[in-house]
């Protein structure tokens, strides 16, 4: 009976982890439908799209500072320019797209 177990314990591991590995987003396909949307001039599934990403990092935060400035909300466009700036402070796009929505 022993054998069985281990191996109902590998088959629930490795359904466990296909389930995780598939539930991943591709953030490749993420930014491509963003930017379809921003072309579209849908702003907010633009922003709502970049939304399903975890976490912050210096594309995400820059690409949202530009969409909130499309979209005409300066403040938020502010907000995540000074993120992309803190992330990544010798980057020249962040510093020249917070002149923007000044």
């Amino acid at each position: 009976m022993e054998p069985l177990n281990k191996k109902s314990g590998w088959f629930i591991l490795l359904l466990l982890f296909s389930a995780t590995v598939s539930a991943q987003v591709n953030s490749s396909q993420v930014f491509a439908d963003s930017y379809r949307y921003e072309s579209s001039g849908d702003y907010q599934k633009a922003i709502a799209e970049l939304n399903v990403l975890n976490g912050y990092d210096y594309h995400k935060s820059l690409r949202l500072g530009w969409l909130y400035y499309l979209a005409k909300d300066y403040e938020s466009s502010k907000k995540f320019y000074n993120q992309a700036i803190s992330l990544a402070p010798q980057a020249v796009e962040a510093l020249l797209g917070i002149c923007y929505p000044l």
